[in-house]
């Protein structure tokens, strides 16, 4: 036989949604030459004889039974520990012998399922969750007796505490009550917390030990119990078509698996636990703490649009199609790298399900000297000219003889991306923008503007009120006085007295233009009609800005925060008693935010970004778009 198929990478190299994706490996095929062929269902196939006894000396239980699945053995497990009903089973909701065994819990048992919540949000406790939904057994006839407790170790990835476990032991042999462990992936925890199997496994009635999830065999599991438990177990499982013929073909690669793989564990968890440490410092709502191979990313609460994910893990060609991340021991490094990609990503995508009623989104760019570079390339230049698809726009670029046609390249790529995003439209579709009387353009489902300011360009967003953003910074640091005899008929007495150095004129004039893009009116006004009052605490010392733009950065988006200002008044009383066109429709009560976007050095001030809106904004969130990597996918 030729086995090279199986030595090369494993097709499960970059499937993440399940540790039951692995595939067979040579040493495990190698086994089925050695491997025996007795029947199993008379109990004469020596191999999975050899399996049985092995894992119930690991579990310290005097048997075991060879079963095709966690799903038969769980559900083998809790007929033979209930006898007559009426009686009930006490589990976790989320447990797999209730949530994920087709019914089988009530249908082939007859017992009455009770699924607890845990008050703890992790696992099930005694006193908080197993003693105020136990019924006893006291002749009372209207409830059915708790006769079994199901647990589950690892359950979404966490590990069930040694010591809880203990005292619901304790409390189930007080009363009579069988207790049962879905342990498919309790070689986990073993493997996690240095507690062997036999240590955590002695604590109950039956245990289910899967063999194909983490552990990659192609096939099946093994329940351990006493003696006369697993001969009781067998009758059932013959009942229920369980008999398997030469099951020693599947029995031999069980045992490669559980002696080469098992020490393999820690590795997975480690993959795990680092992805989990990226979420933490990107800010992604994890749904659990990262104890083993699972990740729980929260779906809902980070707004990750799941057709998205998938989107984004096939454009990386990688299987992640929901917020649960597995790891097993056949993930390559290069997956793994993807995967976090793929997960920053969809965290990072633009949506306008990102934006509550109260919100702004503010999208930022920049021309970066990898994103010239790239423009440098006359192939590159031109394949992202085409696909702005519009050739009097094309040809206007194209006769922009200096650099500023890459910026001008730039702006449009990068608007259409923000605004098609935020529609669920291609990403570089033409947009069919309408214009105001003053020449601003709308569109009919949110509200934007735009800025820039040398190599920064940046869009404003909100859903249903308008709103003005504007960037301003300069290669130096010049006199304000004598700058601003320059501009003095555009400032008001009251705001001339506060520019006393040239930040502060650049923030000023970040505001002025803020309110003028607002109002969409150009520089149809005077702007010396309104003015702003400023908090000394807004400096350049004072900073905040946390923008992360970097040429490692390896998403096309990546969030990030910043500190805003908004100590900021702005008294438009004379355009509002002149009953200027430009401010009908508002009503006279406007706030404003500040924030250094980038701290400046010995050449550069700081760039100040400056917005302005009709509405309270509960949350700015702010998005920077990488466009050379963007550009690269493409």
């Amino acid at each position: 036989m030729d086995l090279s198929v199986f030595s090369v990478q494993s097709p499960a190299h970059n499937d993440f949604r399940s540790d039951t994706f692995t595939t067979p490996t040579v040493s495990m095929i190698q086994s089925l030459s050695t491997t025996t062929l007795g029947d199993a269902v008379y109990n004469e196939d020596a191999k999975t004889i050899e399996l049985e006894k092995k894992v119930s000396a690991l579990t310290g239980k005097e048997a075991g039974l060879f079963c095709v699945s966690g799903t038969l053995s769980n559900q083998l497990a809790m007929r033979v520990n209930l006898t007559q009903p009426p009686y009930s089973i006490l589990c976790d909701y989320r447990g797999h012998v209730y949530e994920h065994e087709a019914g089988g819990m009530s249908t082939l048992t007859q017992a009455r399922a009770q699924p607890i919540h845990p008050k703890n949000g992790r696992y099930l406790t005694l006193k908080d969750d197993i003693l105020p939904n136990f019924v006893p057994d006291d002749g009372e006839i209207h409830g059915a007796p708790t006769k079994l407790i199901c647990l589950e170790n690892t359950l979404h990835g966490m590990i069930f505490p040694l010591d809880e476990i203990k005292r619901i032991s304790q409390f189930c042999k007080d009363n009579n009550v069988k207790l049962h462990l879905d342990g498919a992936r309790l070689w986990n925890a073993s493997a996690a917390t240095g507690i062997s199997l036999q240590k955590y496994s002695k604590y109950f009635d039956s245990v289910s030990l899967c063999l194909s999830k983490t552990l990659g065999a192609p096939v099946g599991t093994v329940l351990v119990g006493d003696a006369d438990f697993i001969r009781k177990a067998n009758h059932f499982k013959k009942q229920n078509g369980g008999g398997i013929r030469q099951s020693g073909l599947l029995a031999s690669m069980a045992i490669i698996a559980i002696d080469e793989n098992f020490p393999k564990l820690p590795a997975t968890h480690e993959m795990a636990k680092q992805l989990g440490q990226l979420c933490e410092e990107k800010g992604i709502i994890l749904e659990h703490p990262v104890e083993t191979n699972f990740v729980f990313v929260d779906i809902a609460a980070n707004k990750i649009n799941p057709e998205k994910l998938v989107e984004i893990s096939d454009k990386h060609a990688v299987k992640v199609y929901s917020g649960r991340v597995a790891f097993h021991y056949q993930i390559s490094k290069e997956s793994f790298d993807a995967v976090k990609k793929v997960i920053l990503e969809a965290f990072d995508e633009l949506t306008l399900d990102d934006i509550a009623e109260s919100d702004v989104i503010v999208v930022t760019t920049k021309l970066s000297k990898d994103l010239i570079e790239f423009f440098e390339d006359d192939y590159n230049f031109e394949t992202s000219l085409r696909l702005l698809d519009d050739l009097k726009l094309q040809t206007f670029i194209q006769s922009i003889s200096s650099k500023l046609k890459y910026k001008q390249l730039a702006t449009q790529l990068f608007t259409r991306y923000v605004v098609n995003s935020l529609l669920k439209r291609p990403y570089f579709e033409k947009i069919n923008f309408g214009y105001s009387k003053h020449g601003k353009p709308f569109i009919d489902r949110f509200q934007f503007n735009t800025s820039s300011s040398n190599d920064i360009i940046a869009i404003a967003v909100s859903l249903h009120l308008p709103i003005g953003i504007d960037l301003s910074h300069s290669e130096q640091n010049i006199s304000s006085v004598n700058y601003l005899s320059q501009f003095e008929p555009i400032f008001h007495d009251s705001e001339l007295s506060q520019v006393d150095t040239y930040f502060r004129f650049n923030h000023f004039w970040t505001l002025k233009e803020s309110f003028t893009k607002l109002l969409g009116c150009g520089l149809n006004i005077n702007l010396a009609d309104f003015y702003f009052r400023v908090g000394n605490e807004f400096d350049e010392s004072r900073g905040g800005g946390i923008y992360p733009y970097s040429t490692m950065q390896s998403s096309v988006q990546t969030r990030y925060e910043l500190s805003w200002f908004n100590e900021i008044e702005v008294n438009a009383e004379k355009l509002f008693n002149q009953e200027n066109e430009f401010v009908q429709g508002f009503n006279n009560e406007f706030y404003c935010y500040s924030s250094v976007l980038e701290n400046g050095d010995q050449v550069r001030l700081p760039v100040i970004i400056s917005i302005v809106t009709p509405f309270k904004a509960e949350k700015i969130h702010c998005l920077d778009i990488k466009l050379s990597r963007l550009l690269l996918n493409e």
